[in-house]
């Protein structure tokens, strides 16, 4: 526990990973998602909101970064770990760190494979992951862009939510019918990165099997509903409503470990 001798403050608490880890993102009216010129506005800043609320005398310092990496989010925390007692960490695609290597080269990619990328990608993976459990303090993770990796070699590393999608029935909306939809998503890459970079219009070349083998996977292991928009009013991140069901989650366990000296309810 560290104490603040001057506001009788304890434990300092981390939440870093991307932007879903700033809670909910409501789009504006006439501007391009959640973005005011190019300023990220955060319409309910879910996760600190709700444990602060539910935790009286904790610190919470947020230190997720919008796009952010896996990696990079682990090196933060490894690198200032002596300032708190655990982190809560919204695990984002591993994928983003490669992608993100490529997006600044101009290369030749045609020879790469759907294998290929897999193995690349879960190298990242397990980078990201090793770093974070060298962080020598508990860490919950959280899916939000996509599903948990395997947690069980990490003794640090604490799996409370698997993918937040599937905390709730229904998270999909059929368009044509009008109507909610249940399901769930359990994928652990977020195929639709490999386009996103294309769309950039990056000198980036791909073969056109690797192009239809990425598509095929990604339409297999995502629903063909848009989401639900009461849980994700912006496609893409979770709501407040959404938060609020994770959150409890994470209330749950850290009241459940002792992991906070006084318990406010």
């Amino acid at each position: 526990m560290i104490l603040d001798k001057i506001t009788g403050l304890n434990n300092n608490i981390a939440i870093v990973g991307d932007s879903w880890a700033f809670g909910e993102w409501y789009p504006i009216e006439g501007h391009f998602g959640s973005y005011i010129d190019t300023v990220p506005v955060v319409s309910h800043p879910s996760p600190q909101q709700y444990l602060h609320e539910h935790f009286k005398n904790i610190k919470v310092y947020h230190m997720a970064q919008v796009g952010g990496e896996n990696n990079a989010n682990a090196d933060i925390l490894k690198d200032h770990k002596q300032h708190f007692d655990f982190g809560i960490v919204y695990w984002t695609c591993p994928s983003r760190a490669l992608l993100n290597k490529w997006e600044n080269t101009k290369k030749d990619l045609s020879e790469i494979t759907l294998e290929d990328y897999r193995n690349k990608v879960e190298k990242y993976s397990k980078s990201a992951l090793e770093d974070y459990n060298n962080c020598d303090m508990p860490l919950l993770f959280i899916g939000g862009q996509v599903s948990l990796p395997d947690l069980s070699d990490y003794g640090n590393c604490h799996a409370v939510v698997d993918r937040m999608t599937n905390l709730v029935e229904e998270p999909f909306w059929c368009e044509y019918e009008k109507v909610n939809k249940t399901g769930t998503v359990h994928n652990k890459i977020d195929w639709e990165g490999i386009f996103r970079l294309l769309e950039l219009g990056h000198e980036i070349n791909f073969s056109e099997k690797f192009l239809k083998d990425i598509h095929k996977i990604r339409v297999e292991e995502f629903p063909k509903y848009r989401l639900n928009p009461y849980y994700f009013p912006d496609q893409g991140h979770g709501s407040r409503f959404l938060h609020r069901i994770a959150t409890d989650k994470l209330i749950e366990y850290i009241e459940t470990n002792n992991m906070i000296n006084t318990i406010v309810n």
